[in-house]
């Protein structure tokens, strides 16, 4: 059985599609950020507002990421 051999970006970014989507999924289901919310888990509202947005940032970054990887290497 011969499986073809695919180039590193395209590979990477094979790699980054599920880690994406998981930070995608915890971020939104922080929304909407609310003080209650964040005082369930015991932290200050603002730790709660980066964590969300954060991890919606960061799912969006590597997608982002390894599209400009692949459209910009050689």
């Amino acid at each position: 059985m011969n499986i073809p051999k695919l180039p590193a970006p395209f590979a990477t970014f094979l790699l980054r599609i599920p880690l994406s989507v998981m930070f995608l999924q915890q971020g939104l289901s922080k929304f909407p950020v609310t003080e209650t919310s964040a005082e369930s888990f015991g932290l200050p509202y603002i730790v709660w507002w980066f964590v969300a947005y954060g991890e919606v940032g960061s799912a969006v970054g590597l997608i982002v990421g390894g599209i400009f990887g692949i459209m910009f290497t050689k």
